[in-house]
């Protein structure tokens, strides 16, 4: 089994200690390998920009049609 446990503290609430499934802990040595990988393609068939730093991405469009619209929805349904 995993020994691994997380819970979130919010206003004074602490609740049970959950067991973690899934994800990669902190400070392995793997772990910045393992999400590159899975990073590796997000960008494939995205129309717009999209900025990639560290552990978070952007999707960036200029939109002034309803056809630019549509392919900035389109590419967020990829990114999400």
């Amino acid at each position: 089994m995993n020994a691994r446990q997380q819970r979130v503290v919010l206003n004074g609430n602490v609740p049970a200690w959950l067991y973690v499934i899934t994800g990669v802990p902190q400070g392995s040595i793997l772990g910045p390998l393992l999400f590159l990988i899975f990073i590796n393609d997000i960008d494939k068939g995205i129309v717009n920009k999209l900025l990639k730093f560290a552990d978070d991405t952007k999707l960036v469009g200029t939109v002034s049609s309803e056809c630019e619209t549509n392919h900035l929805r389109s590419d967020s349904l990829y990114v999400i």
